[in-house]
């Protein structure tokens, strides 16, 4: 296991497995890292076109989308 903070999509890439936390403790995403782009689809907080996806994540994660978002993945 290990802790990053605020990796390069590279870097992000590098790991088979991803357990994203939201800043409230609530476990949002828990899956392959090739998979973390559609299920944030799935939630309509699509990563845009050219960003970095751990960027996005985090972004997620800290409740730039909304905390109903949050709610919504913890369930």
């Amino acid at each position: 296991m290990v802790s990053i903070h605020q990796p390069s999509a590279k870097l992000l890439y590098e790991f088979h497995k991803l357990y994203l936390l939201s800043f409230n403790g609530k476990l949002i995403y828990h899956g392959y890292v090739k998979d973390l782009l559609n299920y944030f689809e799935r939630f309509d907080v699509a990563c845009p076109q050219f960003h970095n996806p751990a960027d996005h994540a985090l972004e997620v994660a800290s409740g730039d989308y909304g905390d109903e978002v949050i709610d919504s993945m913890a369930e």
